[in-house]
């Protein structure tokens, strides 16, 4: 009950939020802005947009590997896009992560179930390293210019980038888990074996440095493709002051901080940033003008519009079944849990022989 009121809290606020912001909006330079619209440049960013998401399930996949969880790809794809539809429609952009992470567990052996959920989180972490690094490196190409209020973006986007660097090395480096305490501090938190598990499946990932990098690697491409169609819309807009280096910085800002506000898909504050991040890029000498709020009010909507568009294939997999597994993937499943465990077995005996 108590959860429910909170949720009702935060989406009143938000509803709040967008209310008023559509409130202040100048209508006029609103209207304009869509009235001018090439559809062509809209169309094609928000198909950018959907590839790169149904995309991101390969660097899923390749992190469920490591706990020697293997399902198709198709299958990883579905699971994605359901997860980005109840990001979208459930409290908080991450509301999603926490169900596809319980179905990725019905897709395996009962054994793997929690390994499978922590690479949910694994690639949620992965994906925001990707985005404060893709943010942090195209800081370095523009100059003080993007700020509001003495404040400048760069500023956040280095913070951003150093916190989710330090939240890995706190993870992974055994010297920097020493000096912490974490293994003490894991036996005096309750629920002990449950975190042991988990803190396991996590550290597991040191000995796949491979693996972490090509994640990594994947992840720039693909959210600088995800900023490319955000870049699209505004010039969908005929915004041609806004440079691609420039969205590189804002969006990145705008997904990690959406990714902690616990109303579905950030409404209401989303839309308060992206009006106040490219109204300094729209026009810089004065972000607070009718012209500037105005005009990327339309980019806010439009941006809104791409994020349920993208929902849609995700909104379409419990219609079709694809989200529960069918025995044949089970057995499958089992199947392949068995070689690696043989294999494994191959190699301790074959160690102990030599």
């Amino acid at each position: 009950m108590r959860k429910k009121r909170h949720t009702l809290v935060w989406l009143a606020l938000a509803l709040a939020a967008l209310g008023w912001l559509i409130y202040r909006l100048p209508r006029g330079q609103f209207q304009l802005a869509l009235q001018n619209l090439d559809y062509a440049w809209v169309v094609g960013g928000t198909l950018v947009y959907i590839v790169t998401q149904g995309l991101l399930a390969v660097r899923w996949r390749l992190l469920l590997t490591v706990h020697q969880v293997h399902i198709s790809v198709g299958k990883s794809i579905q699971l994605t896009f359901l997860g980005v539809f109840y990001n979208n429609f459930m409290p908080g952009a991450v509301g999603g992560d926490i169900l596809k992470a319980w179905y990725i567990g019905q897709h395996c052996s009962k054994g793997r179930r929690l390994e499978a959920a922590v690479t949910v989180f694994v690639d949620r972490v992965v994906g925001l390293m990707s985005i404060a690094l893709v943010g942090a490196v195209a800081s370095l190409f523009i100059g003080p210019e993007l700020a509001f209020r003495g404040v400048q973006f760069r500023w956040i986007i280095w913070g951003l980038f150093g916190a989710m660097g330090l939240l890995i090395i706190v993870f992974l480096s055994r010297r920097v888990r020493r000096v912490l305490l974490v293994g003490r501090i894991i036996k005096r938190l309750p629920l002990l074996d449950l975190l042991r598990r988990v803190d396991d499946a996590i550290q597991l990932y040191r000995g796949h440095g491979g693996v972490i990098f090509s994640a990594l690697l994947l992840t720039v491409v693909l959210q600088g493709a995800a900023v490319g169609s955000v870049w699209m819309l505004a010039r969908g807009l005929h915004f041609e002051q806004v440079r691609f280096v420039q969205v590189l910085i804002i969006m990145p800002i705008i997904w990690t901080i959406s990714s902690a506000i616990p109303v579905p898909g950030g409404l209401g504050i989303v839309e308060g940033m992206v009006i106040y991040g490219f109204a300094m890029v729209i026009n810089p000498n004065d972000p607070l003008s009718d012209v500037a709020r105005g005009s990327a009010g339309a980019l806010a909507l439009l941006y809104r519009l791409m994020l349920y568009a993208a929902s849609v294939p995700g909104g379409l997999v419990p219609v079709f079944g694809g989200h529960l597994p069918k025995r044949s993937e089970l057995e499958l499943q089992a199947e392949a849990l068995l070689k690696d465990d043989e294999r494994a077995k191959a190699k301790i005996d074959h160690f102990e022989g030599s």
